[in-house]
C-alpha cells in the first residue's frame, strides 16, 4: 500500500514512478459504486495481457468502503491466484484505518509504504486551498477538506503551530464544508 494524504504529491510520485520504472506499471480509477474490490480489478484489466505492475486509485472514493473491504478480506487468496505482479494500492490515512480494521489479513499481507511532505510544504498547501476557497476559485470539497484535516494533524504531530491566520483560514474553510454538509453544530464550533 502506497499511504498518501496529499494529491499534489501523489501526482508527483506517480510520474516519478512512471518515470525512474524499468516496467510498464498500468493504472485503475476505481469507481465510486463498485462493490467487489477483486472482481473490480479483474474486470477492468479483462483479458488482456497481465501488467508488470497496477496501480490502483480511488479508494477514498468508494461509497461502500467497508463492504468492499470486508468482502476483499475474505477473498484475499483470490488476490494471490490472480495478482501474481505488484498491486499497488493508494490509501490515505483514514482507508489504512478501514484496512487494518475490517480487512486485517489483507493488511497483514502487505507493506505500507508512507510518503509525507515538509512542514513548509504543508502550510503551502493548506494557504493553496484555503486561498482558493477565498477567492472563489472553487468550494471546499470532501477530498480538499480531508487533505487541510491531514495537514493540521501532521503539523500537530510534528509540533508544529500554524499561525493565528493560517489557524483562522483553516477553521473557516472546515467549518464551510461542515455547514454545506448540515452538519451545523460542527460548522459553529469550527
Amino acid at each position: 500500500m502506497l499511504r498518501c494524504n496529499y494529491s499534489s504529491l501523489q501526482q508527483r510520485i506517480v510520474e516519478s514512478l512512471h518515470q525512474i520504472s524499468s516496467v510498464k506499471i498500468a493504472e485503475i480509477n476505481l469507481p465510486k459504486s463498485i462493490t467487489t474490490l477483486c472482481t473490480t480489478l479483474l474486470t477492468e484489466l479483462g483479458d488482456s495481457q497481465q501488467p508488470n505492475a497496477l496501480m490502483v486509485f480511488g479508494l477514498e472514493s468508494v461509497e461502500n468502503l467497508d463492504t468492499v473491504l470486508t468482502s476483499a478480506n475474505q477473498v484475499r487468496e483470490e488476490f494471490r491466484k490472480n495478482f501474481s505482479f505488484p498491486l499497488l494500492l493508494w490509501v490515505n490515512d483514514q482507508i489504512l484505518s478501514k484496512f487494518i480494521l475490517l480487512a486485517t489479513d489483507l493488511e497483514n499481507w502487505s507493506t505500507t509504504i508512507e510518503f509525507s511532505i515538509s512542514d513548509d510544504e504543508l502550510v503551502a498547501l493548506l494557504k493553496q486551498i484555503t486561498d482558493d476557497v477565498f477567492t472563489g476559485n472553487f468550494q471546499p470539497n470532501s477530498q480538499k477538506c480531508r487533505e487541510l484535516a491531514a495537514v493540521r494533524k501532521d503539523l500537530q504531530l510534528r509540533g508544529k503551530d500554524l499561525d493565528s491566520t493560517d489557524q483562522a483560514s483553516l477553521n473557516f474553510v472546515l467549518g464551510l464544508r461542515s455547514y454545506l454538509d448540515s452538519h451545523f453544530d460542527l460548522a459553529l464550533s469550527l
